[in-house]
């Protein structure tokens, strides 16, 4: 309900609209689809930063707890730029 109410989808189109073009170079112009794959893209990147937070709490503390974790904080990271 937060995204929604701040309009954060809004604010990414338009976000990925700037950065198409710079990429073109075009002012005025859009392409849809190449706006909405860096829209997706973009959107894809803000739901992975939401999410790292609660998969470092499950894995680091959770699963510490009860003696299931075997990551490292380097393999866990690397894990996840794979």
């Amino acid at each position: 309900m937060i995204i929604w109410g701040f309009k954060i989808p809004s604010y990414l189109w338009t976000v990925s609209g700037v950065i198409l073009s710079e990429i073109l170079g075009t002012e005025g112009q859009s392409d849809d689809i190449l706006q909405g794959a860096i829209f997706i893209t973009i959107a894809l990147l803000f739901a992975e930063i939401q999410d790292l937070s609660w998969a470092l709490y499950y894995n680091f503390v959770i699963k510490e707890n009860h003696g299931f974790n075997k990551l490292t904080l380097g393999l866990f990271f690397g894990d996840k730029v794979k």
